[in-house]
């Protein structure tokens, strides 16, 4: 019998508990005794995107909505608008897997808290738009706000837009 074969249960027994453990405290109202039994596990649950923000229930669920968008210019001076993926505008079978995109854009680039993200935000739009002939230059980071109407409210509600970052790129970022 080999090392592995020997550890194998109490290890996966020990990582099973463990998340269970930490899935179950995250859920607990914010408390001295969860915080402790999730500090050690915060990394591996926000790694997994296991965490939640609870900031949707009351008693102060947010006021709008937001997405994220880049407006994208490239060297011959053209430009182009290119959003993060919005889960509303998926199919029923595509909308789980995008969740994370979302979560991603709104909960961590678009915050004012997160701006170390915001050049790693840069280089992977600059990536997925980039073309050998007409590379992208500038990237400019877009928070778009859209007030919740009250209930029973008939007026179109109102889009607000503003700049979050804007960045030359870099070209060693593109090869």
């Amino acid at each position: 019998m080999n090392a592995w074969q020997r550890i194998r249960k109490p290890v996966l027994t020990v990582f099973i508990l463990a998340h269970i453990i930490g899935l179950t405290a995250y859920c607990l109202p914010p408390s001295f005794a969860r915080d402790g039994l999730l500090s050690p596990l915060l990394p591996y649950i926000r790694f997994c995107g296991l965490d939640q923000s609870w900031t949707v229930f009351a008693p102060n669920p947010p006021k709008c909505s937001t997405y994220l968008s880049a407006d994208v210019e490239f060297a011959d001076g053209t430009s182009k608008e290119w959003e993060f993926p919005r889960v509303e505008k998926r199919t029923w079978l595509d909308k789980m897997p995008a969740e994370r995109y979302r979560k991603w854009a709104n909960d961590n680039i678009g915050d004012a808290e997160q701006a170390v993200a915001w050049p790693d935000a840069i280089r992977y739009i600059a990536g997925l738009q980039n073309k050998r002939e007409n590379p992208p230059v500038f990237i400019t980071l877009l928070k778009h706000e859209i007030e919740t109407p009250a209930p029973g409210s008939v007026q179109k509600p109102e889009e607000r837009t503003s700049v979050i970052y804007t960045a030359k790129v870099n070209p060693r970022d593109l090869e």
